[in-house]
């Protein structure tokens, strides 16, 4: 299974939010934009890239960013069809 993708992004329909840590070593940024492209079939998508945050960023002093990015996320109304 090395390197072979064990989920599809195309087959994701709801909404989704990706973010992405400036500084994350994990995840990079070069990996996570090209799955964000994937999330075609999503109801919406967003995209946020925290500054100055690692891929531990609930723990970092930009958390409160994170915090009220996934709220805003949860608050919007489900889009109309």
């Amino acid at each position: 299974m090395m390197g072979k993708p064990v989920w599809d992004p195309a087959k994701v329909v709801v909404p989704t939010l990706v973010v992405c840590g400036e500084w994350d070593g994990v995840t990079p940024l070069s990996e996570v934009q090209p799955l964000f492209g994937k999330l075609s079939n999503a109801a919406y998508r967003r995209f946020v890239q925290i500054g100055e945050a690692t891929h531990f960023m609930m723990l970092e002093k930009n958390r409160m960013q994170l915090f009220r990015e996934v709220q805003l996320f949860l608050d919007e109304p489900a889009p109309t069809q």
